[in-house]
């Protein structure tokens, strides 16, 4: 359902964010609002001020290995209870 919401709201130019940024839940879906290119700035800043990443890991940029994994729609599946 999340994918048909935020395409819905990109269809009408909307918002996915509010004032409290992009948590690890709007994280998998920010390529609907943003463009390719701007994703890898958010990347490439996020590697500069947090090399390690050990900051808010899988907020805004998706992240992998070790313990950190986040951002992604298979870390939603796995840590999102859905009730059957």
């Amino acid at each position: 359902m999340a994918d048909k919401f935020y395409d819905l709201v990109g269809e009408y130019k909307g918002s996915i964010t509010a004032e409290h940024n992009d948590g690890i839940i709007r994280t998998p879906y920010l390529g609907k609002m943003y463009s390719p290119e701007v994703l890898e700035l958010f990347k490439k800043t996020k590697e500069i001020f947090d090399p390690q990443n050990i900051f808010n890991p899988g907020k805004k940029v998706p992240s992998t290995g070790s313990g950190q994994a986040g951002g992604t729609i298979e870390y939603l599946e796995k840590h999102i209870a859905i009730d059957m």
